[in-house]
This record gives C-alpha cells, sequence and structure tokens, in this order.
C-alpha cells in the first residue's frame, strides 16, 4: 500500500505551500514533511498518490528535475 509519494531532488528553497500547489491538481493533500532536499506527500488516496508519482517524475520545478515514485512504510 502506497503511503506517500517521496519527492526527492528539491529546490533548497521549496515550501511547503510550494508542495501543496504542485500536487493540488491531484487530490487534497493531507501532509507534507521536508526533509532537507526531499519531502514526504501525503494525499487523500494511494490511486492520487501514484497517479501524481507517475506524471510529477522528471518534471522541472524550480529549477530542478523532480525524482518522485511511490513510498511504502518500512515496518520493523
Amino acid at each position: 500500500m502506497v503511503d506517500a509519494v517521496y519527492v526527492g531532488n528539491l529546490s533548497e528553497s521549496t515550501t511547503e505551500e510550494d508542495l501543496k500547489l504542485l500536487f493540488a491538481k491531484f487530490g487534497e493533500v493531507q501532509s507534507i514533511k521536508i526533509i532537507r532536499e526531499f519531502a514526504l506527500v501525503k494525499l487523500m488516496n494511494a490511486k492520487a498518490m501514484k497517479l501524481a508519482a507517475k506524471e510529477l517524475n522528471e518534471v522541472k520545478f524550480k529549477g530542478k528535475k523532480l525524482k518522485t515514485s511511490c513510498a511504502i512504510e518500512r515496518k520493523s
């Protein structure tokens, strides 16, 4: 099951609001967590997250090509 969209290769100036606007066309954004030059974005459902990961991969955003994929929570 998809838990979030991994968004890598972010510009250092990227904000949560920037990502919220970028992901809004795929559905309601539930949460965004930026960690250095990558982020985890959670949308309302797995289908929306899969579509966002597929369509945003390699898209140029704030001067850099995004690397996106589906993130699955690791069970310990």
